[in-house]
């Protein structure tokens, strides 16, 4: 543990941290219109499981084809509510994307004893093209980046690291059910549970360190088979119907000329997807 972590903030740190806000929100507007296919995806099954219509793109057909249900689940709740689903993805990928500016450097008081370069490293981060690419995009990508900040924060927590199971292994499964990919997160968290093992206070980091991806993820897994038929989405799969979709593009992009080629890619993805 570093012992600044509970030192009260260094000026230089506020400095940073202010700086990195301003850098995001600023860097986050001229590409506040940006948009991708998969996030009319996610408001398609949103919309339908706010209709109480179910989980799935297409009523009446549960395929997995949602690899985000954390994140659809909060956006049908908004539009449940009246809520336009784009408007509230894309303002909660914004705060999710500052929210992370914030938990870096919260991290960064853990794990480096420099004030300087804690700041430094926080205006960097405040500045990563990537983040940033997808901060407005209405995708789950920043959700899914603040929780797993949070969970390695958690992790550093305490007098020795680890100190904090059933926070950490709660972040990295709600993680695990906004990306994907955050599996893997858990995967190594249960090796480093088993391999720490060796001692009573091993023992009970195992123990409530798993309670959480179990309870949480697993449920998923098993709300998943029940539902849809399978653990995983069937992501590859859809691959195979990709050529026929990318052929009635193309042809009507030969209709239209190349100039609104573009437009027709857009317009057909509103129409596959019904929304708004």
């Amino acid at each position: 543990m570093i012992p600044a972590a509970y030192a009260p903030v260094a000026r230089i740190e506020k400095i940073g941290l202010a700086v990195g806000l301003v850098l995001a929100a600023a860097l986050m507007w001229p590409i506040r219109h940006y948009l991708t296919d998969d996030t009319f995806i996610h408001l398609q099954y949103a919309k339908h499981l706010a209709q109480g219509q179910g989980l799935v793109f297409n009523v009446g057909e549960r395929v997995y084809g949602c690899t985000s249900p954390l994140w659809v689940t909060l956006l049908a709740d908004c539009m449940a509510i009246g809520l336009d689903g784009l408007t509230v993805a894309r303002v909660l990928g914004a705060a999710a994307a500052l929210a992370s500016v914030v938990t870096f450097l919260r991290l960064m008081r853990r794990t480096v004893r420099t004030p300087e370069l804690r700041a430094f490293a926080t205006v960097a981060w405040a500045g990563h093209a990537w983040m940033l690419r997808w901060s407005m995009s209405g995708m789950e990508t920043p959700l899914a980046v603040v929780l797993v900040l949070g969970g390695f924060v958690a992790y550093t927590e305490g007098q020795q690291w680890g100190s904090r199971p059933v926070r950490t292994g709660a972040l990295w499964a709600l993680a695990a059910l906004t990306r994907p990919e955050a599996v893997f997160l858990l995967a190594l968290w249960a090796l480093y549970l088993l391999v720490d093992a060796d001692s009573r206070n091993g023992v009970r980091r195992l123990v409530f360190g798993m309670l959480p991806p179990v309870l949480i993820y697993g449920s998923w897994l098993a709300f998943s088979k029940l539902y849809f038929g399978t653990f995983w989405p069937e992501t590859l799969s859809a691959n195979e119907g990709a050529p026929r979709r990318k052929d009635v593009v193309h042809r009507a992009g030969d209709v239209v000329g190349d100039a609104e080629h573009a437009r027709v890619r857009e317009v057909d993805v509103h129409l596959c997807c019904e929304y708004p």
